[in-house]
């Protein structure tokens, strides 16, 4: 019978291991996802109300999203053969 070992190392994300600029996973912005604010109702001529909004457009549409998937990770794995 023969016993063996296998060793593996693998590098998530490598661009973000290269260059702390790469990789870096982005989100859009709360901002850019309601760029809609009610400021008011208007009173039409025929007696029905109609709303005013206010177009607030957000300065940068995706922010950077520090969580786990924009940081580089490695993992070491060892397996034990046995037959």
């Amino acid at each position: 019978k023969k016993h063996t070992f296998q060793l593996n190392l693998d590098i998530r994300n490598v661009g973000n291991l290269i260059s702390s600029d790469w990789g870096v996973r982005q989100v859009a912005s709360a901002a850019a996802t309601s760029p809609l604010t009610l400021v008011r109702f208007e009173q039409e001529a025929n007696g029905d109300q109609r709303p005013v909004f206010d177009f607030t457009g957000a300065p940068k549409t995706f922010i950077d999203d520090p969580n786990l998937f924009s940081r580089w990770q490695v993992q070491l794995g060892l397996r034990y053969f046995f037959n």
